[in-house]
């Protein structure tokens, strides 16, 4: 018996389709081997229960490994691939996913063809379309030739490199350098890091006099944050509001540049270009877009936030909107001014990884959208979810409405 789906020529025979992909013939795909017991087989009538699936399907399967020619865990990963759909073409058995850590598209091999994937023939890894700017494990960072960190458990090489002894301390401190540092006025703080990288801003602070600022200030001039293994930055509190005041967001590689070369060295190599949700370039639109002097970004919006929220992060987001130039109404009524009922945005509390089409939300996420939704229609205003304040803020840009 066969594990697969197959369906019936124009002559009315059974094609074996692919378990992964759902494809018959595929140049992309390669060539259909039939596993049995992890052992490539012909096909006959006495062949029993066999596994078909195209020779790139299986290899290019995060899963799957071979053992002295044997393939492993192929069962598994086609019950794996039963629950993920495709971003390309919609149907399951897509268990080659975009290797960002954070990122949620999966695909099947052939229909990632079809697309401007980047790939990592190496190690079988594929960045999808948002991503390529992502690196692959055996890739040197563009901006440092010291390894990326935010790992607690693997320290960066660059950090290992430039721990100062001692020694190293007392002859940095004597030298003009920590002069010319003081002159800067710089104001650091960290945001994401791990103890290493903690460690390691606070050794830069005190050889050079520098102030280093616990929790987020407006007089932050630098922002050192944790990065995943492809650069990739989280967004967090501090990372949105140094972003809305157009400071230096930088990788912990230039606090080591810095060190290394014992001189103050240029953050533009060191900026952080990505974010765990795909988004590029976000500081740097919004450092050109504060020193243009741009009007503020949620300037004459007003927002009214509806449904359930922890208390902390809802002060989160509030204290963004406020920074953003935005104001927070707490309660609204049929009496406001038509100026203000055009202006006003709706916000209501979205999972982070529901879609926003309402038809494809989960049964308490289109609940809460559609009584947004219906609040909102009674005063004429926008309805979106707090996930567009994020993302209005990560951006430096107003993001579409739902």
């Amino acid at each position: 018996m066969n594990n697969l789906p197959s369906h019936q020529s124009e002559r009315g025979a059974q094609e074996i389709t692919c378990a992964f992909c759902h494809k018959a013939d595929s140049q992309v795909a390669g060539k259909m081997i039939h596993f049995k017991d992890g052992v490539p087989v012909s096909v006959t009538k006495r062949s029993g229960h066999l596994y078909h699936v195209h020779k790139n399907c299986a290899e290019w399967s995060p899963g799957v490994y071979y053992e002295d020619k044997v393939a492993k865990n192929i069962p598994k990963e086609i019950a794996r691939g039963h629950k993920m759909k495709c971003h390309v073409c919609g149907l399951r058995g897509a268990v080659l996913g975009c290797y960002l850590k954070r990122c949620r598209k999966s695909f099947h091999y052939p229909c990632a063809h079809t697309i401007p994937c980047r790939w990592n023939k190496a190690n079988y890894l594929v960045l999808c379309p948002e991503h390529t700017s992502g690196r692959f494990p055996n890739e040197s960072s563009i901006e440092s030739t010291s390894k990326t960190m935010d790992a607690p458990v693997t320290p960066s090489a660059s950090i290992a490199a430039c721990g100062p002894k001692p020694s190293e301390e007392v002859e940095a401190c004597n030298g003009d350098p920590s002069q010319q540092w003081s002159a800067m006025k710089l104001v650091l703080c960290g945001s994401g890091l791990s103890p290493k990288a903690n460690e390691l801003l606070a050794t830069f602070a005190r050889l050079y006099h520098l102030q280093v600022e616990k929790a987020w200030t407006p007089s932050v001039t630098h922002l050192i944050v944790g990065t995943d293994e492809v650069g990739a930055s989280r967004r967090t509190f501090k990372f949105l509001m140094a972003n809305l005041a157009g400071k230096w967001i930088l990788k912990i590689d230039w606090v080591s540049a810095c060190m290394a070369s014992k001189r103050y060295v240029n953050e533009e190599p060191y900026e952080i270009n990505l974010d765990i949700h795909g988004l590029i370039g976000g500081p740097r639109h919004a450092r050109a877009m504060v020193v243009e002097k741009v009007h503020d970004l949620f300037e004459g919006l007003i927002f009214h936030f509806v449904g359930e929220y922890a208390a902390a992060y809802k002060a989160d987001l509030e204290a963004l909107v406020t920074a953003a130039g935005g104001m927070v109404l707490n309660e609204i009524s049929d009496s406001m001014e038509k100026g203000v009922k055009v202006s006003l945005i709706i916000v209501y509390c979205k999972d982070v990884y529901s879609d926003s089409n309402a038809i494809n939300m989960d049964g308490s996420s289109k609940r809460r959208y559609l009584e947004a939704k219906s609040f909102a229609e009674t005063f004429g205003a926008k309805v979106v979810g707090h996930t567009w304040i994020l993302d209005s803020v990560a951006a430096y840009e107003l993001q579409p409405f739902e």
